[in-house]
């Protein structure tokens, strides 16, 4: 189960100012300052995730926090321990995520599993959607690898089934057939950081070309 990200970022603000050996009223006061008006018992609710999450809240208790503990302290620091943090009732991240994130750093975000491929590839996973019709290289993929897959897809991942009229579910497979990760993951490895919009698009064509005679031969 993932925390939520006010729950996860106010026990980290605990964590700092305990190490720190400050009270919750020197807190209040410091965020008072920084037009937060915070009481003892409002910081003790911030700490205990029991306050609603907002950027503006985070970046003042940030900056409180560091003139308690008397050095400059980063959002990236109130992320603390590992698991899940649960962003938006749709998309939730690592905990390492988040702090690479709120540091700035390039990553790719999960495309979230929205409750309509959930439900089919839960349907897959026990067995109850019919995949007979698939070609053999399809079918020889595993419930868990295909979903594997369709967890780290990204929008043009979706467009790119959506182009090749099949649905996420089979797209997926046929993407983990191929290559054992989504489409957009083969097509940056392959164009590299540095590629002009011209030359993804060429590479896309020719990755479209391949899931195209997966899906319909099964040859790879």
């Amino acid at each position: 189960m993932a925390d939520s990200i006010a729950k996860v970022m106010g026990a980290g603000a605990r964590e700092l100012r305990i190490d720190a050996g400050a009270t919750l009223e020197e807190v209040a006061r410091a965020a008072q300052r920084y037009g937060l008006r915070w009481t003892s018992g409002r910081v003790g609710d911030f700490e205990a995730g029991r306050t609603a999450p907002a950027l503006p809240m985070f970046l003042a208790a940030a900056a409180a926090l560091g003139e308690v503990v008397g050095r400059q302290v980063s959002l990236a620091e109130l992320v603390t321990g590992r698991g899940r943090v649960q962003i938006t009732s749709e998309f939730s991240l690592e905990r390492s995520q988040l702090r690479r994130a709120l540091t700035g750093e390039s990553f790719k975000f999960p495309m979230p599993l929205t409750s309509s491929i959930f439900e089919t590839a839960h349907a897959i996973i026990n067995k109850e959607a019919v995949t007979a019709s698939w070609p053999p290289a399809l079918r020889a993929v595993s419930p868990e690898f295909r979903l594997s897959v369709l967890k780290d897809f990204r929008e043009s991942d979706a467009r790119m089934c959506k182009n090749l009229g099949v649905d996420q579910v089979l797209g997926a497979t046929a993407m983990a057939a191929l290559w054992g990760h989504p489409f957009t993951v083969e097509r940056d490895k392959r164009a590299g950081p540095n590629a002009n919009a011209q030359r993804r698009g060429q590479i896309s064509r020719r990755l479209k070309e391949d899931l195209e005679k997966v899906l319909n031969d099964g040859d790879y």
